[in-house]
């Protein structure tokens, strides 16, 4: 038998000959010329199922005398257990290397999902989703998506979320979506260290507890007959996407959003969607369909509208296939020159039109407050006052949009005179 522990440290450092140098057990010190000098490795002997096999363990270099015995002894417990250490080692380096090809960075992630889902999208969402990944997701660009977790997140969201609270909030967003895309696609596992309700928002203060918003600059409702009387004039298709916003009270994502399969022209109804759609989120804030009444102008607005074959936007935009741009409404509203003077003279926007018409209603109409509220998709009642009401006041607000509608109609003249209240209550 031969004799255990032959070799010693000295000796592995200074063997020079050439050949296989017995420690034990197996173990050999291999030594061997190359161009570039005398090499030495070490290899294991063993034997399994009748055959003598060899195993290289790894260089002199890399492995002390100690270590090679040590590696050794777990690989003869293994060939003792019925195991075969080079198929067992094959088997996990080709687990390794498909586990490696599998895996992908959170860069290579955010393009495979933009690719996904733009042709859904503005080319200007597009920018913006490109744009904010590419400047603030530097810290996780490299990272293999199955190994970001909330430390990384952090460390993207933090240096802005109070100075561009705004920004962060919708970076976080699509951080999310990312990493909820690599999830399905198999690329990562467990929770998404992104999100924010019961995570994030233990950890960062509410974006609107950071952010006070200012509201957006909207027309004051006596000047809104002269601006229609001007919008009318107008013959492009963000003009007409402006009037039917005004006339419904929606916001600007559900009107150039429409899908010509949501209008029911005889009933005169539009019902929006609450599902998610253009890059994640929903059409309506809440998540909750939203029928609105459609007034005869909006209806007539409607039939001069052009079809496109194989488009079912309502609003098409310049991109074939695709939606009005999410700032075509606005670019129309400031082009009129109309500002708020309770703003320091900003230009007025589209989506302050829902807060124009909620002035008009509160202070020249007499609709109930939750009609009106319930005009702009707001619900405001208690959790039980929901359990037990559970309609829309559709047929109530019918009548406040058709008596906004014919408010907007009318002279302008006649508008900068005495304000007379609509009676309402009785809707």
């Amino acid at each position: 038998m031969a004799k255990e522990n032959q070799l010693n440290a000295r000796k592995v450092a200074t063997i020079k000959e050439p050949g296989y140098h017995l420690d034990g057990r197996g173990l050999y010190l291999q030594v061997s010329k190359g161009k570039e000098g005398i090499n030495k490795s070490w290899v294991l002997r063993y034997k399994f199922a009748g055959r003598v096999r060899e195993m290289g363990l790894g260089p002199v270099a890399d492995l002390s005398l100690g270590d090679a015995r040590k590696k050794a002894a777990d690989y003869r417990n293994q060939v003792r257990d019925g195991i075969d250490p080079i198929a067992e080692r094959k088997a996990e380096r080709a687990a390794k290397a498909a586990q490696e090809a599998k895996r992908i960075t959170f860069e290579e992630a955010a393009k495979r999902y933009i690719a996904a889902h733009e042709k859904g999208w503005s080319e200007k969402s597009r920018d913006q989703w490109c744009q904010s990944l590419a400047k603030h997701c530097k810290p996780i660009h490299r990272l293999s998506v199955d190994q970001i977790e909330l430390p990384h997140i952090l460390k993207v969201l933090e240096p802005i979320w109070h100075e561009r609270t705004v920004t962060a909030s919708r970076l976080r967003g699509r951080i999310e979506r990312i990493l909820a895309w690599a999830t399905v696609r198999k690329y990562r596992e467990g929770d998404n260290p992104a999100r924010w309700s019961n995570f994030l928002s233990e950890t960062l203060v509410a974006p609107h507890k950071v952010a006070k918003k200012k509201p957006m600059p909207s027309l004051p409702f006596k000047q809104v007959p002269e601006f229609m009387e001007w919008l009318r004039e107008r013959e492009d298709i963000a003009s007409r996407a402006l009037e039917f916003l005004i006339l419904t009270g929606v916001r600007v994502s559900n009107v150039r959003l429409a899908l010509w399969s949501e209008i029911d022209l005889d009933g005169q109804v539009w019902e929006i969607p609450g599902e998610s759609t253009e890059d994640g989120g929903n059409r309506m804030k809440m998540g909750v369909a939203h029928c609105v009444p459609l007034v005869d102008r909006a209806i007539e607005i409607l039939a001069t509208l052009p079809r496109v074959e194989g488009n079912d936007q309502v609003f098409p935009g310049a991109r074939r296939g695709g939606a009005l741009g999410p700032d075509a409404c606005n670019r129309v509203a400031k082009s009129s020159g109309h500002v708020d003077p309770k703003q320091g003279d900003r230009p007025i926007t589209a989506h302050g039109f829902r807060s124009t018409f909620r002035t008009w209603g509160a202070e020249t109409t007499n609709y109930p407050r939750e009609v009106l509220e319930r005009a702009l998709a707001h619900d405001i009642r208690t959790e039980v006052e929901a359990a037990y009401e559970r309609g829309d006041l559709f047929e109530k607000r019918r009548r406040v949009m058709e008596a906004w509608a014919r408010y907007c109609q009318s002279p302008p003249a006649e508008a900068k005179g005495k304000v007379v209240p609509l009676h309402g209550a009785s809707a």
